[in-house]
């Protein structure tokens, strides 16, 4: 996976392929507009549809 934030590109290496990061680092040396970086995430940040719908916030008026 690949993001641009300005001029620069992150290359995100995926945790279980984190030993392959020198190798990508190898191949992008000489491109300063690169950075390589390892996932770091643990589990899935999404939550599922069924918690977000259960949240019904915007049918409830509070006002009194």
């Amino acid at each position: 996976m690949s993001q641009t934030f300005g001029d620069v590109h992150y290359v995100v290496v995926a945790r279980r392929s984190a030993h392959k990061r020198g190798e990508v680092e190898n191949l992008l040396q000489g491109r300063p507009e690169f950075r390589v970086v390892v996932d770091r995430r643990v589990g899935e940040r999404r939550k599922s549809a069924a918690v977000l719908g259960s949240d019904n916030r915007m049918g409830i008026d509070r006002r009194k």
